[in-house]
């Protein structure tokens, strides 16, 4: 088989997409030309944030027993003497789920204007009945501008790392900023 093959971290982080973690990733091949790399993850779809937390507890100091609640992301309990001792009850968290926000600019900042990559894109997509639903698309990003060693590496090691990531569903052949446009990917997931 001819072409570079991808390296370990590759098949985790494609993972990640499919399993809606993250929103993309980008692939280079290395600057030896022998593996093909993660070069970029992108952010969360969600992330859960911790508002405060409660931590119940017991202090036993002598012959007394004390019950009392702090509430801190930062306890501390350096400041008790020797002579009391400490039994944490339980503890709970309040956190809740936020979704973050997804930014096209950012994923196009990441397909440089001189040099290729890879990419697998989570696209959402809406029907005209309101329908909602996401595709996976796998990008090969060769522009224009690149050397012709470097569009035939990438072309000749494109179906090696496009095999290890089963689960895309569309491809796309980029070559400049014109071919990675949102409407180009909300048709193509429409099937139009």
């Amino acid at each position: 088989s001819s072409g570079v093959i991808p390296n370990d971290d590759c098949k985790p982080a494609f993972d990640k997409v499919r399993l809606g973690k993250v929103k993309y990733v980008t692939y280079k091949i290395d600057d030896k030309a022998e593996k093909t790399e993660v070069c970029a993850i992108g952010e969360t779809k969600d992330d859960v944030i911790i508002r405060y937390g409660f931590v119940f507890v017991a202090a036993a100091r002598r012959s007394s027993l004390f019950f009392f609640v702090l509430a801190s992301r930062d306890l501390s309990f350096s400041n008790l003497t020797p002579n009391v001792s400490l039994f944490i009850l339980f503890t709970t968290f309040v956190y809740e789920r936020v979704q973050a926000e997804f930014k096209f600019e950012k994923f196009l900042s990441l397909l440089p204007e001189t040099e290729s990559r890879y990419a697998v894109l989570d696209w959402d997509v809406t029907t005209d009945d309101g329908r909602q639903f996401s595709k996976l698309f796998f990008i090969s990003w060769v522009p224009d501008s690149c050397k012709a060693k470097e569009k035939m590496l990438y072309a000749s090691s494109k179906q090696s790392l496009r095999n290890a990531l089963s689960g895309v569903h569309l491809d796309h052949q980029a070559a400049d900023m014109d071919d990675v446009t949102e409407e180009i990917f909300t048709l193509k997931a429409l099937g139009k």
